[in-house]
Parts: structure tokens; sequence; C-alpha cells
């Protein structure tokens, strides 16, 4: 089941595929090592609070299209920032967050995909 969720664009900027940086981790083809070895992800959709004193980090936020929870990136720093292979998961209601995916992570998929599909 997919929520659509909307945002105050007063307090939070919206960050999407649209964005430059998303776009960058979308097409660096170096980014399919962090991906598929090391298990790093990002949201599809990330909100970064505006008008704050904040540092960046802190700033940052995932929001769950299941629950509309707002988890901080924090979350997934640090040691938890690897082994998400299969994406963010949300620690308050237990479902995945939908991540970005490598052009060049989904091809390596694709085509290697006959021989792990079967498992």
């Amino acid at each position: 089941m997919k929520i659509t969720m909307e945002f105050d664009k007063n307090k939070y900027k919206v960050y999407t595929w649209r964005n430059w940086m998303y776009l960058h981790y979308i097409i660096n083809p170096g980014i399919a090592f962090a991906e598929l070895i090391l298990g790093q992800r990002i949201a599809k959709v990330a909100l970064v609070e505006k008008n704050t004193g904040k540092p960046f980090i802190e700033r940052n936020f995932v929001p769950c299209p299941h629950c509309g929870t707002l988890h901080g990136y924090k979350t997934w720093s640090g040691k938890r920032a690897a082994k998400n292979w299969f994406g963010l998961y949300c620690p308050n209601c237990k479902q995945i967050i939908p991540c970005l995916i490598n052009i060049t992570t989904f091809i390596i998929l694709t085509v290697t995909s006959p021989l792990w599909y079967p498992f």
C-alpha cells in the first residue's frame, strides 16, 4: 500500500531523484560497490529542515511512507550504515522504506539474475 505524503514546504526542503546529488548517486558507477558489497542505501525521499541552526546531519529526516514517522538520518549512520541490502527498515512499523538504486547496480543484478534468482 502506497501512501502519498505531503510535507510543509516552508519547514522542509524535499529531496527526490530530481536533485543533482541524488542523480549523482544514481549514475555514478562507483556507488555500485557501496550498494552491492557494503549494503549502503539512500531513501527515495529525504527532508531537510529549513531555518534552523542545527548541523546538516541533524536536520535530515527520512519519512516512512507506511506509518508517516519522520526518522533522523542518524538512525542509519555509523555501524548501521551498512548491511541494508534490502532497503531501510522503519523501526516503528517494521516496513521497508523505498530506496534509490544505482544504474550500475541494476545492470549487474539484471545480468547476474539467472545465477541468484533460483535461490
